[in-house]
């Protein structure tokens, strides 16, 4: 469940009531019977074309900001303009709505900003991929225990990480069974492989240089 802090509803009201509905769906689409099962809540947020996390762990009652992006460390306030006081807010009332303990302790929980060492500095155009790979590994330890894979940016071997993944993130969308043109991904990824090494590369050069007008043609600004 992805909440867009530029639509995400003009009023408190508005914003609980598409919060809701949407946290009701995401519980009955994963066959969750009751949000008191859930231990570790994760609400992907984008906010002026950047995406982080916001992880709730429900049995421990903490609240951590999960961010690649490094900078503004000491003005929380300053760079996330109150969206994580008001996911919290909005998670507190779902859990009271619903009867679940502890919504009013979690309401007072002061939110942690987690300062991972693979931050990145220089890269700003990779935290889609960070927001990924963060969810497909915390598991609400410590920073110390958490194994996400990355080395640091310093060390050269960050970017060729963020490629494989990059990689294996757009296979599985592509792949996925909700994707209406699966098969005829199945079909060009057969095609492609009986091609000669020639040809294939004349295909990626050919792809690379499309880059951009492509981007005009399916994500207009």
């Amino acid at each position: 469940m992805l909440v867009n802090g530029g639509t995400y509803g003009s009023s408190y009201e508005m914003m609980q009531a598409e919060f809701f509905a949407n946290m009701i769906k995401v519980l009955e689409e994963e066959q969750v019977a009751s949000f008191k099962e859930v231990d570790l809540l994760f609400i992907p947020v984008l906010q002026s074309d950047h995406f982080y996390l916001v992880c709730f762990h429900m049995k421990k009652c903490q609240i951590a900001v999960i961010d690649n992006n490094s900078l503004y460390d000491d003005s929380f306030d300053l760079k996330y303009r109150g969206w994580p006081e008001k996911l919290r807010h909005l998670v507190t009332d779902f859990m009271l709505t619903h009867g679940v303990v502890g919504g009013r302790k979690m309401h007072k929980v002061r939110i942690s900003r987690l300062k991972m060492s693979w931050r990145p500095v220089d890269n700003k155009v990779d935290c889609g991929i960070f927001l990924m790979r963060h969810m497909e590994t915390f598991e609400g330890s410590s920073l110390r225990c958490w194994r996400c894979g990355f080395v640091k940016e310093v060390n050269c071997g960050q970017k060729e990480q963020l490629d494989e993944l990059r990689c294996k993130y757009a296979t599985k969308i592509l792949l996925h069974y909700l994707n209406a043109r699966r098969k005829f991904v199945y079909n060009d990824s057969d095609t492609y492989v009986l091609l000669d090494a020639i040809e294939r590369e004349r295909l990626k050069e050919q792809a690379r240089g499309s880059r951009v007008e492509r981007m005009k043609l399916y994500c207009p600004v």
